[in-house]
């Protein structure tokens, strides 16, 4: 079963978010800041990061970058997610993908959305670490 941490600092929202994942086969484990966020990656093994940009004490796009730069990261899908259409000023470059939670209960449901986009994040891993292996085999 796949692990989600999920930063969100509406306890509302958090709570619907966490329903819809769990019901499509996640585990969901959810912080409201960047502190807590920091520890849990620093403690266990997540597959995914569905992160609101603004969080208790720091920006969810800052800890990521924070961790993405220590290496803690690299096997992690990061998903940004915002109020506002922001992705350019704060996830590019950080998040693979990014989501506008206005749209998340309107037009499609979160854990089957968050479903399809790892599917296709585990195939992409996979080709690249497949290209790596024999660029590495071919220089030896």
């Amino acid at each position: 079963m796949p692990t989600i941490l999920l930063a969100e600092n509406d306890l509302e929202q958090a709570k619907l978010y966490s329903l819809s994942l769990q019901k499509t086969g996640f585990q969901v484990i959810h912080v409201t800041n960047a502190s807590e966020l920091e520890k849990i990656i620093n403690k266990q093994k997540i597959d995914i990061i569905l992160s609101d940009t603004e969080l208790d004490e720091s920006n969810g796009d800052e800890i990521c970058k924070k961790l993405l730069e220590e290496e803690k990261l690299n096997d992690v899908l990061i998903i940004g997610m915002s109020n506002a259409l922001d992705y350019g000023d704060y996830w590019i470059s950080i998040a693979h993908e990014f989501l506008y939670k206005r749209a998340i209960s309107e037009f499609y449901d979160l854990g089957c959305f968050v479903r399809a986009l790892y599917e296709r994040f585990k195939i992409n891993h996979k080709i690249i670490r497949y290209k790596e292996n024999l660029l590495r085999n071919r220089f030896q």
